[in-house]
């Protein structure tokens, strides 16, 4: 759980950044993450993994000029591959996952937090797999958007875990 609360405030203070203070994607950034809102690509860029042996949780994070995405998955790594696991509001244990796509600007846009969807892990000795993911568009707004994408390649650095 330790993971999924660090994700999303690393995800929060990112978005707080202008687009004009976006620097290059730092050397341990690798892979790439691709995410589409409502059918528009918004984000290809770098990727970064994680994973606590502790909580069994893999965080993935991709960082834009225009857009932040955050994947927070409970799953044994290295992954099998070929595993589902469930997005939802809560990251409930073995087999779920928390995602996040936030736009980057001055004003901090509202993040669009998966309330239900999936993310499909492949079999691969780096993160790679797709996700899909419907969000409310607005704090207690019945009206959702689409978020799909990819990530291919990410590596991850293990045991990694925020409280030792």
């Amino acid at each position: 759980m330790r993971s999924i609360c660090g994700a999303a405030v690393l995800l929060s203070l990112l978005a707080c950044r202008s687009s004009e203070d976006a620097a290059p994607s730092p050397p341990w950034m690798g892979g790439e993450l691709r995410a589409a809102k409502a059918g528009h690509e918004v984000l290809v860029a770098a990727a970064r993994g994680s994973y606590c042996p502790d909580d069994s949780t893999l965080a993935l994070l991709a960082v834009g000029s225009e857009w932040v995405a955050a994947l927070s998955l409970r799953t044994p790594w290295p992954a099998g591959g070929g595993d589902t696991l469930t997005v939802g509001t809560t990251g409930a244990g073995l087999g779920s996952a928390r995602a996040a796509l936030r736009p980057v600007s001055p004003e901090v846009g509202m993040a669009l937090v998966g309330a239900r969807g999936f993310v499909r892990l492949e079999p691969s000795a780096t993160a790679t797999g797709t996700f899909e993911f419907t969000a409310a568009t607005a704090p207690s707004s019945p009206d959702s958007v689409r978020v799909t994408g990819r990530f291919i390649g990410v590596p991850v650095l293990s045991d990694l875990c925020a409280a030792r």
